[in-house]
C-alpha cells in the first residue's frame, strides 16, 4: 500500500498497475515451466565409476579391449573395485553350481614382501615347482608349438630379445593387486574349467572398469613364498594368479600383440 503511495505520487503509478498485472505473471509462469523441465529433464546423479570417467561397456567391447598388461602404473586399485571384480566373476557357471574356487586378492604390503622374495629368488636361480605343472612344450600339439614359436618370435622382434620381458616377470609386472585362484586339492578335472571361467569373468568386468590384467604363470612358480604371506590353507591347490591395476602405455612390454588364429583354422560349422 505504501510502496504503491508512493509511487502514485511520484507519478508513476500506471507503470506499477503495468507491472503487477502483467510482467509479474508473466515471470512467475516462465520460472514455474523453467524448474518443471529442469527437474524433470536433468541428468541423474553421476555413479562413482562416471565420476572416475569410466562408462560402461557392452560384453564385446570389453572382449576386444582386454589386453594382457606386463607392466603397471604405481597406483593402487580401490578395494572396493577389486571386491567388486570378484564378485561379477562369481557368475560364470560351473559344474553342477559346484564353484570349487577360491579367490585370493594380495595388495599392499604383503604383496610387496611377496615382490622382494621373488625378486631375489628370481636372481638367484631358484628352481620354479609350481603347485599345477605346466605341461612341456614338446607334449603340446603342433598347432599350439606353432603358434607359441610365433609369439616368441613377436615378442623378440618387438623388444629385440626376452630379457626386457624376463626383468618385467621378476617384479612381477609391478602389479599393485595379485588375485591368487585356488582349487581344492584332488579337484575335478571339469573344475580347471570352471576355475578359468571365473578368472575370465573377473578379467572383463575389470576391463569394464577400466582396470587392466594379467593372468600369468609366473605369478605362482613359488608357491612357497606366496604361502609364507597369504593364509592359503593346505587342501587348496595354488593354480594362477591374476595381476590388475592400470595399464603402463608407454612400457615396450606392452606393446606385444599377439595374434589370434583365423575361424578357418579352429572352427567346424555344420547344420
Amino acid at each position: 500500500f505504501y510502496s504503491k503511495m508512493f509511487i502514485a505520487h511520484t507519478g508513476y503509478l500506471e507503470l506499477f498497475d503495468l507491472v503487477v498485472k502483467h510482467i509479474l505473471p508473466g515471470m512467475g509462469l516462465f520460472f514455474y515451466f523453467v524448474l518443471h523441465f529442469n527437474c524433470k529433464f536433468a541428468p541423474k546423479k553421476k555413479s562413482a565409476r562416471h565420476k572416475k570417467g569410466i562408462l560402461k561397456m557392452e560384453a564385446h567391447q570389453a572382449l576386444e579391449r582386454r589386453r594382457s598388461t606386463r607392466w603397471f602404473l604405481d597406483r593402487p586399485v580401490d578395494p572396493d573395485d577389486l571386491k567388486t571384480i570378484v564378485v561379477q566373476g562369481l557368475h560364470a557357471p560351473s559344474w553342477v553350481n559346484s564353484q570349487p574356487y577360491h579367490a585370493h586378492i594380495v595388495t599392499g604390503e604383503t604383496l610387496q614382501r611377496i615382490k622382494d622374495d621373488y625378486l631375489e629368488a628370481s636372481r638367484n636361480g631358484k628352481e620354479s615347482k609350481p603347485e599345477l605343472p605346466p605341461t612341456p612344450l614338446e607334449d603340446w600339439s603342433p598347432l599350439a608349438q606353432q603358434n607359441m614359436t610365433h609369439w616368441r618370435e613377436g615378442v623378440e622382434h618387438t623388444l629385440g630379445d626376452m630379457k626386457v620381458m624376463e626383468e618385467a616377470a621378476s617384479h612381477l609386472y609391478n602389479a599393485p593387486a595379485i588375485v591368487y585362484l585356488t582349487l581344492p586339492k584332488n579337484f575335478s578335472p571339469w573344475s580347471l574349467y570352471d576355475l578359468g571361467g571365473f578368472g575370465m569373468g573377473m578379467i572383463i568386468a575389470a576391463t569394464d572398469q577400466g582396470i587392466a590384467s594379467l593372468p600369468a604363470y609366473r605369478f605362482v612358480i613359488y608357491p612357497d613364498i606366496i604361502r609364507q604371506h597369504v593364509e592359503i590353507p593346505e587342501d587348496e591347490v595354488l593354480v594362477l594368479g591374476i595381476g590388475l591395476g592400470y595399464r603402463d602405455s608407454y612400457a615396450p612390454v606392452n606393446r606385444i600383440i599377439a595374434a589370434r588364429e583365423p575361424l578357418t583354422e579352429l572352427l567346424d560349422y555344420k547344420e
